[in-house]
Formats: structure tokens, sequence, C-alpha cells
């Protein structure tokens, strides 16, 4: 994605790409899933931007003056590679996520549950492994479910259900690095019916180990689609995370 800067993103954004531009970067937004990642994660910043009246954003940049000499640093870094409205931004989120104090493990713990999936067997091909999946992972037995979802996902590569249902058990079996790779597929594949649920379960393992900014950015494509699952729970731990 070297070749879309940021300013070019904003570009787009805000209208200003043209002609064979445009059909080049629409094009690519078609095929790449972290261009489009950071396309709606720079709108989402955009907005809050634009919502923000003057005084409003002038009084939380008096505040980050005074409350923030601490992590000016980390701001700096981060906002280096943005343009100047996704910056400013950036510090307004920094004020507003910096409330409740508590520990990543902790907060996993309060957010974290197993999705509870719908196995039925609908086809003749793979019927005998999807029972056997089901029993497996419906009865909580995430170490006999692994191998059985993973033969099912040989034999069909684009089952979202049970590629869902792998990285959950792998998440089970605290295979976290496994289970991080697992959804990072399914979001590849882009199946509406999974994709929040991946992309929700992805902030919770980045979560785990203390990767809020990356469990932050999954957080913030999740609350850019007010009908995603977990759009409440999304909005709820992202006002709890602090920098």
């Amino acid at each position: 994605m070297q070749e879309f800067t940021n300013e070019k993103i904003e570009k787009y954004l805000l209208g200003q790409l043209k002609g064979g531009d445009l059909a080049n970067f629409e094009s690519q937004l078609k095929t790449n899933t972290a261009l489009a990642e950071e396309v709606n994660v720079q709108r989402l910043l955009m907005e809050q931007v634009e919502s923000l009246g003057a005084l409003e954003m002038k009084e939380q940049l008096l505040e980050i003056k005074k409350d923030l000499e601490g992590k000016r640093k980390l701001i700096i870094r981060r906002m280096l590679g943005l343009s100047a409205a996704a910056a400013i931004a950036l510090l307004v989120f920094g004020v507003q996520f910096l409330g409740t104090d508590a520990p990543s493990r902790d907060l996993f713990g309060d957010y974290y549950a197993a999705y509870e999936l719908p196995f039925t067997a609908r086809s003749v091909e793979g019927e005998e492994l999807l029972g056997q999946a089901g029993v497996y992972y419906l009865g909580k037995d995430y170490k006999k479910a692994l191998p059985v979802l993973e033969k099912i996902l040989v034999e069909n590569p684009k089952d979202s259900r049970s590629r869902l249902a792998l990285g959950i058990s792998q998440m089970e079996m605290a295979k976290e690095q496994e289970a991080l790779q697992t959804f990072a597929g399914l979001i590849e594949n882009k199946d509406p019916l999974y994709l929040d649920q991946a992309r929700w379960y992805t902030a919770l393992l980045y979560l785990k180990s203390d990767k809020k900014e990356a469990c932050r950015k999954q957080l913030m494509l999740l609350i850019g689609n007010p009908r995603a699952p977990h759009y409440t729970q999304a909005q709820d731990l992202l006002k709890k995370l602090k920098n």
C-alpha cells in the first residue's frame, strides 16, 4: 500500500481524486484489504473531527497540553504518518480514551465469550465432519474440535463458519498467534456473515497481548457499522482503553 499515501487517501475521502487516479484507487480498494481498512479508519477519524466544534476542539487540545506531556512523544510518532485532519482527531481520541485505567487482561475477561455457531449439516460433502465439529465445538471440547475443523478447511477453505470456529477454538487453547492468522484469513474472505465477528475476536486478541493500538484499529472499524454484532461492545471497550 506504499503507493497510496495518506494524502491521496484524504483526497479520495474529500472527493478530490479525479479521472484515472480515482479509477485506479477504487480498483485497488476492491482487492487491497489493508488499503480498504486504512480508508475506513481515516474516514472515521475525519468524521470525528467534523463532529467537534471549534471551541470544543480547542478545549481538548488545551487539555492535551496540560495532561499528556508524558505521552507527547508517543502521540507525535503516531501523528507523523497521518494527514492534519486525522492527526487532530487522534489527539482528541487520546483524551477521550484516557478514562478508566483497566488492565488489558481484565478487560479481555470482561468482553470475551465464545460465539455459539449454528452447526448444521447442509451438504452431503463433509456432512460427517461438520457433525463432529458441531458436537465438539458446542460441547466446548475445543481440543477435539481443532483437528476436525482444520480438516474441514483443507477440503473447503471458504467455509467461513468453520474458520471462525477454528479461530475461537485456538483462542480457547491459548494458541493466540494461530488464532490471529485464522481470523486474518476470515477477514480476507470478506464474508459479510462473519467479517465483523472476525474483527471483534482479532481486537480481543490484541487486547489480551496489550497491543492497544492494534486493538483500537479493529474496534474503530466495527463502530463504523452500527449493524455490526458487537457495535455496542466495541464502543464501550474503546472508552475504557487508554494510551
